[in-house]
């Protein structure tokens, strides 16, 4: 049994040189070999973060007295979630395979950032990467033949949707440009996308 620590520091104290722990958070892991390499992120007096064990957590960001937590599946959030700061949802993708490759599909939460509750749902592709937002839809991004969805911001259906090839599969968080009308992103494997 390992712990994992979070801790806050105060890097904008008056004096620079000093760091203070502000406060600690333990959570019991069990598989080693299940790293989290999804960075936490902030929303409103929220710190949130997963864990290797498919839970989604909210501390207070001052005190780092637990919110709450929800088991999403065997995974979540694997390398991040998308927080939707005005409208106050997070989208997360879970699945309860630990690992691409073993035919389980995954879905596509959106909860709600103040509470943990689970507001909707919809399936979608097994995915590591964290779901991009834009202003009309909710971008997944597949860790199997690289399949991207665009779903509407209320998971009824998909906008459009595409397959970049059998053997690509995107690993690594995308950046969206709304402005430029672009999607960034890299995949393990182009030969199918230069091939076709």
């Amino acid at each position: 049994l390992s712990i994992l620590t979070l801790s806050s520091l105060n890097i904008f104290a008056n004096d620079d040189l000093l760091f203070k722990k502000v406060w600690s958070h333990e959570i019991d892991v069990s598989d080693k070999t299940n790293t989290v390499q999804a960075k936490p992120k902030e929303f409103n007096n929220l710190f949130l973060f997963v864990d290797g064990q498919g839970h989604f957590f909210a501390l207070d960001k001052f005190s780092g007295e637990l919110k709450y937590k929800v088991k999403l599946g065997a995974i979540a959030g694997r390398r991040g979630f998308a927080i939707d700061q005005k409208l106050g949802y997070v989208a997360i993708i879970a699945s309860d395979a630990a690992r691409v490759g073993l035919n389980e599909d995954a879905t596509l939460f959106l909860i709600d950032a103040h509470s943990g509750d689970i507001v909707k749902k919809t399936s979608t592709d097994w995915s590591v990467a964290e779901p991009a937002l834009t202003s009309k839809c909710i971008i997944t991004f597949g860790a199997r033949d690289g399949a991207i969805k665009c779903h509407d911001r209320n998971l009824k259906k998909i906008i459009w949707q595409t397959k970049l090839g059998p053997f690509a599969r995107v690993w690594s968080n995308p950046l969206i440009s709304e402005e430029h009308r672009m999607i960034y992103f890299v995949t393990s494997d182009y030969g199918d996308i230069v091939g076709n």
